[in-house]
């Protein structure tokens, strides 16, 4: 059966995390002793770098675990709110964060997350520009642009460049707060 807690582990946790990919007996079954927590060294078991990339790998598969093939061999169609949808989607959320953690805070590549950072810093602002300016903005473009000026390329695309778009005002704004230090707080 195609497991893809193994999968994870034989490829991708080898390379993240080297010598921690497996657990103190080399398991690789998605248990926690296989999530390498149980043998480390108290001085490299807290050390934060490696901690959250071992922490969403370890989350990562037990939800593959507990999905049993997380619906690849087993087959998680039909209805796509299953729990067992729910757990492997769960378990890629994780490896996400897993890939993401290694890549900024292991390699120090951060550049590329500036946008995300100006979202972050003021979320509580971008939840309220989404919720109460999106019908305003999808007026305004249409007024100002013309109703059919999304469709240039194409009728079914037209969705995602007026999305694109709208997103887009709604980050300049988010901007312009961030560079002025307007932060909204509770």
């Amino acid at each position: 059966m195609l497991r893809p807690g193994n999968m994870y582990d034989a490829q991708f946790s080898n390379v993240c995390l080297g010598q921690f990919s497996r657990g103190p007996h080399g398991s690789d079954g998605p248990t926690t002793a296989g999530c390498g927590f149980a043998g480390l060294p108290e001085e490299q078991h807290n050390s934060g770098k490696r901690e959250t990339a071992r922490f969403a790998r370890c989350i990562s598969r037990f939800c593959n675990a507990v999905d049993d093939g997380g619906g690849i061999a087993t087959g998680a169609g039909g209805r796509i709110w299953t729990p067992s949808w729910t757990i492997f989607s769960g378990g890629i959320c994780f490896l996400f964060l897993a890939a993401f953690a290694w890549v900024i805070e292991v390699k120090g590549v951060k550049k590329w997350t500036f946008p995300l950072i100006v979202i972050g810093m003021n979320s509580i602002a971008a939840y309220c520009i989404a919720h109460l300016l999106e019908g305003f903005l999808e007026i305004s473009l249409r007024i100002h642009l013309g109703a059919n000026f999304f469709q240039f390329a194409g009728a079914g695309l037209e969705p995602f460049f007026r999305g694109a778009t709208i997103l887009l005002c709604y980050w300049l704004i988010l901007l312009w707060m961030f560079r002025r230090k307007l932060f909204l707080k509770i």
